[in-house]
């Protein structure tokens, strides 16, 4: 009966024990499960997270190379305005080297006009004292303040009308007429002009005559070789340096003139300029006999 009681006893314990373990087995495979269903869904969530991180970095990308176009654009932009500012630069610079040449002829003008008038006031003196006379026999006329222009009569009418007036005006008592004139002649290029713009190198304005030798040169006036050589002499030196840079242009000869000299040494270098002329003119004599 112990034996029956003991089995009885021992069924019971296994069945209870099974029971137990079918109750735990289920448990740990809900926990088994639930844990997988968690694990599954972290990956998720960290799937999600990269792509949200890829997101980000895809963003700060696409904002950096944002924000190098716009620094390429900044730096392109300060660069062209880089590039206008030089020019205003050179621009001031050019505009400062005008007015400074500007002032040098002012001050040259105004030293002009104040020996123009000390001579004039010394002219108007000698008239007072002495009484006036034309010249006598072998006497030489004095020159005119306004060189004549040589060539008249059918040389002057055979120009077109509007030459004509410029010829006339360079008879003016104006001088900046008298300039104007000579440049328009020039403009021309009509080389018949010549002859009425030689006797310009001897303008009582130092300008008109500068110009008078610079239209000359341009106009290649062979004819005014001589005349521009004897414009060397000219009292002004910056008239002297654009008689000197003409006449080396129409006779291509390189003779030496140094406008900035002593005048003995000027005088000197006009004489070799002068001989060579000479020279010049008997050698196309003899050719031409």
């Amino acid at each position: 009966m112990a034996v029956g009681f003991a089995e009885q006893r021992g069924r019971s314990l296994r069945d209870a024990l099974r029971t137990e373990y079918t109750a735990s087995l289920t448990t740990t495979r809900d926990v088994a499960q639930r844990a997988e269903q968690s694990l599954v869904d972290l990956r998720e969530e960290i799937g999600g997270l990269g792509k949200k991180v890829e997101g980000l970095q895809g963003d700060s990308r696409a904002a950096r190379e944002e924000d190098a176009g716009r620094l390429q654009h900044e730096v392109s932009e300060l660069m062209a305005r880089l590039e206008k500012i030089r020019g205003y630069v050179e621009e001031n610079e050019k505009l400062k080297e005008t007015l400074q040449q500007l002032e040098i002829r002012i001050a040259a003008n105004h030293e002009t006009v104040s020996g123009l008038r000390r001579e004039i006031d010394g002219l108007r003196a000698s008239i007072a004292e002495a009484p006036v006379k034309a010249p006598g026999p072998g006497e030489v006329k004095p020159a005119a303040a306004i060189p004549e222009s040589a060539p008249a009569g059918d040389a002057m009418t055979a120009l077109p009308l509007e030459l004509q007036r410029q010829i006339k005006l360079m008879q003016s008592t104006d001088a900046g007429k008298r300039w104007e004139a000579v440049g328009e002649l020039g403009r021309s290029a009509d080389p018949r002009v010549i002859a009425f713009l030689i006797p310009m190198l001897r303008d009582k304005d130092a300008f008109v005559r500068h110009h008078a030798a610079e239209v000359l040169g341009e106009l290649d006036a062979k004819p005014a070789v001589m005349p521009l050589i004897e414009a060397l002499g000219d009292d002004e030196p910056f008239v002297r340096d654009m008689v000197y840079t003409q006449l080396r242009k129409i006779t291509r000869k390189a003779l030496k003139f140094d406008s900035s000299a002593k005048k003995e040494e000027r005088d000197k270098q006009q004489r070799a300029w002068r001989a060579w002329a000479e020279q010049q003119s008997t050698e196309k004599g003899a050719g031409n006999g």
